[in-house]
């Protein structure tokens, strides 16, 4: 009886292994994760996010990061911007992109703007303030 046993649960699990394996080849080697036991997904994240701050932190934190907001953008600086602007003749195209930037809760990134600037919000009201300085702007028109 225990040698029946044996060979059945020898059986099964060889079996098993051959259709994971052949699972894993049809899948392609679970390129999107979705066939993979959650349990190993939820380990190899793990693994992954505290080698990921070991290596900016230098100590693994796991779950716990200290991910800080983006600073905003104050109204002296988008003076500053649109001033540069202004003096290069482009300060309508310059007022459009930050208007649609403006409120979105999207970073200001890119090579639009300038490098004192790049990683921050911008807010309606410091928009507003800041072109509320230039006489060529008419605030009402943008819809802010």
């Amino acid at each position: 009886w225990t040698v029946k046993m044996f060979f059945k649960i020898v059986l099964r699990w060889v079996l098993l292994r051959l259709l994971s394996y052949f699972i894993w080849f049809a899948t392609g080697f679970y390129c999107c994760g979705m066939c993979r036991s959650r349990k190993r997904a939820e380990k190899l994240t793990n693994e992954k996010s505290g080698k990921a701050s070991e290596k900016s932190n230098g100590t693994a934190k796991g779950k716990e990061s200290s991910h800080k907001p983006p600073q905003k953008a104050t109204a002296e600086e988008l003076t500053q911007m649109l001033e540069t602007s202004k003096k290069k003749d482009k300060l309508d195209p310059a007022v459009k992109v930050l208007v649609s930037m403006a409120g979105t809760g999207k970073v200001m990134t890119g090579k639009n703007f300038p490098e004192n600037v790049q990683g921050k919000l911008l807010e309606k009201d410091a928009l507003k303030k800041a072109l509320g300085k230039f006489k060529e702007v008419d605030v009402k028109k943008l819809k802010l």
